[in-house]
Formats: structure tokens, sequence, C-alpha cells
């Protein structure tokens, strides 16, 4: 009984969208916005944002129903969108930073062998040694990086949904 429970809901989760007569129209938008972003870097995405952010309002204040937002009112969807970017990057900025360490690192022992090549064109045993401890260690911080997304994850979501029911960031 209570797993069909769960399909049925389930199956109305992921067919919603297809409940709204102007479906086509609100998916071609988002999908353009969503395409766009590949040529203009996190403007169109901003938007995508706030419409996911409208999409939580209503089903937190509203009948708990999801449905589809009409596109309409920029401008509210522009800064929706900031306000959920900017708090999910500020849950992520942890995992972000390390990250960055971690891709620093591996370039440094991968391209600091070129400067260490001798006259006659031979490396010193270090250049070896420094490309696999490089390497270890970004292997190491990779693996961390994946524990600490996991647990940003699991905070960032409730933190995202009090951002859509309270309105503060």
């Amino acid at each position: 009984m209570e797993s069909t429970s769960f399909s049925n809901q389930l199956m109305n989760n992921l067919s919603f969208p297809f409940k709204d007569r102007d479906w086509l129209k609100k998916a071609a938008i988002g999908a353009g916005l969503s395409l766009a972003s590949f040529i203009i870097p996190i403007l169109p995405t901003l938007f995508v944002y706030g419409y996911s952010l409208r999409m939580m309002r209503r089903i937190i204040s509203g009948d708990g129903k999801p449905a589809l937002p009409e596109w309409d009112d920029w401008g509210k969807l522009l800064s929706d969108g900031l306000k959920l970017w900017g708090a999910a990057i500020l849950y992520s900025l942890p995992v972000i930073l390390l990250m960055l360490v971690a891709v620093v690192g591996m370039l440094v022992a991968f391209i600091s062998p070129v400067f260490m090549i001798r006259s006659d064109g031979s490396l010193p045993p270090q250049a070896g040694v420094l490309t696999i401890v490089g390497f270890l260690v970004f292997m190491v911080l990779m693996a961390v990086i994946g524990v600490l997304g996991w647990v940003v994850n699991l905070a960032e979501a409730p933190a995202l949904s009090h951002l859509a029911a309270k309105d503060s960031f």
C-alpha cells in the first residue's frame, strides 16, 4: 500500500509540468534561457533561479501542489534569482575554495617540472616526486570535497527553502 502511494507521488511530481496548458511555451522559455547561459554567463541562469524560487514559494505558501508559474515580472525574477544564486554560492563557498586549492595545487605539480628542466634537457628526480605528491594531494582533496559537498547539500536545501518561504537572505 505504501509503495502505491509513493509511486503516485512520484508520478505526480514528474508529470505536473505537462498538466499546464502552456507547458510547452514555459518549458521553451526555460530551455532557451538555460541554453543562453552557455553564451552569456550567469545572467540567464539568474532568471531560471528566480523562476525556481517562484515555484518553491508557490508550493510552500500555496496549496502544496507544484505548478508552473508564468514567465512575467522579469525584474522580480532577476532579483529573486540573484538572492537564490547568492545563497547557494555562500553555502557552496567552502567547496569552491577547496576545489580552487586542489586545482591550483595540481597545476603547480604538473607545470613546475617544466621549470626544473636542466640545460641538457633532463629532469631532476624531484620533478617526478613533486608530480606524484601533487597528484596524491589532489586525489585526497577531491575525496574531502566529495564528502564536504554532500554535507553542504544537506544544509543547503533547507536553507534555500527557508529563503523561499521567508524571503529572507
